[in-house]
């Protein structure tokens, strides 16, 4: 999950923006929930929960760009939490440790390879070469942040139902 602190004065922005992070991950794959919590005291919480840890980091590559752009905009980011079964946090820790880098530096090169045959093809596939490899540093970045705990394996997942209110 995301904390943020909402600028005074920003929440109904904060909220919009959050909204749209809400229905890409509606549309994504392996997304189980994705749900916004607000407080009074101008607190944001954006809960999301995956099918697995290749899932999450997806999702926080594919949403970086609308996050940096818009959403921290009005919202600075305050923590950021990630909690899975023992198998799964093995996945994030070994992104973070360098797995995901080695993926990460992949990417990249494939990124900087179509780069350069791109530029012979014209310059929106350079950019869209230039946004993949941001996107991969991007969640490198967010998950060395990030507080990783380990459910204890006796955790009870049910679906969650709610009525939804207008905040």
């Amino acid at each position: 999950s995301h904390r943020y602190k909402v600028e005074t004065g920003s929440a109904d922005l904060a909220k919009d923006h959050a909204a749209a992070l809400a229905e890409h991950a509606a549309s994504t794959p392996d997304v189980d929930h994705h749900a916004l919590s607000t407080s009074e005291a101008g607190c944001m919480q954006l809960q999301h929960g995956y099918a697995n840890a290749g899932a999450a980091i997806k999702h926080l590559q594919d949403s970086h760009e609308h996050r940096a752009a818009r959403l921290e905009r009005h919202a600075t980011l305050d923590s950021l939490e990630i909690h899975g079964p023992p198998s799964e946090i093995a996945k994030i820790k070994a992104f973070i440790a360098g797995a995901g880098t080695k993926a990460g530096n992949s990417v990249a090169n494939a990124a900087n390879a179509v780069e350069e045959a791109a530029l012979d093809a014209g310059d929106a596939a350079a950019e869209g070469a230039a946004k993949a490899k941001q996107a991969a540093e991007a969640a490198a970045t967010s998950l060395k942040c990030a507080a990783l705990y380990v459910l204890d394996g006796r955790a009870i997942r049910r679906s969650f139902s709610s009525t939804v209110a207008k905040v």
